[in-house]
């Protein structure tokens, strides 16, 4: 079945502070209001799917975390949408997304990221597109790359950008190895 995970509260944690793990047919749906104030020491918000389904993620707090502030992972068939309206300051990835299966990859970020390695990574080996977008309101402080994008299976990578971008490496960074557009 589906898991719905909302937070709008404060939580301090010593490993991930929103975890969910899903190995079965399903949804995982996380949200975190804009009262929520997230501090961990490892991810922020953690969510991998090991069987059919979507993860869906969406931030309009603020998450500070010692590993990534978001971690999505799906391993069979799904999207995976994450959507950042808030704050994320990550000592890694601000936001990172990897697909081992069928689905789209689908990143939105109109809040600010804060990184110290990339600002926002997807990787997807299977078929799928990689979608990211960084709206007109959106700030991407990264210590590496700001956004980095690799596929290994089949499908296209889009990235736009509106908003700003600020990295120690590459402001954009694209890699495809099969089939697909960039």
């Amino acid at each position: 079945g589906d898991v719905r995970l909302t937070n709008s509260g404060t939580i301090n944690s010593d490993f991930d502070a929103l975890d969910v793990d899903h190995n079965g047919t399903g949804n995982i749906d996380i949200i975190t209001l804009a009262s929520s104030v997230i501090t961990a020491d490892d991810n922020g918000i953690e969510a991998e799917h090991d069987g059919e389904g979507d993860i869906t993620i969406t931030n309009a707090g603020t998450i500070n975390a010692y590993g990534d502030g978001i971690d999505a992972d799906h391993d069979d068939e799904g999207d995976i949408t994450i959507t950042n309206a808030g704050a994320i300051n990550a000592d890694y990835n601000g936001i990172y997304a990897e697909h081992d299966g069928e689905g789209v990859i689908a990143i939105t970020n109109t809040g600010t990221i804060n990184s110290g390695n990339d600002g926002i990574y997807a990787y997807h080996d299977d078929e799928g597109d990689i979608t990211i977008t960084n709206t007109g309101t959106g700030t991407i402080n990264a210590y590496r790359d700001g956004i980095d994008a690799s596929h290994d299976g089949e499908g296209n990578i889009s990235i736009t950008n509106n908003g700003t971008i600020i990295a120690g490496d590459n402001g954009i960074e694209a890699n495809h190895d099969d089939e697909g557009d960039i």
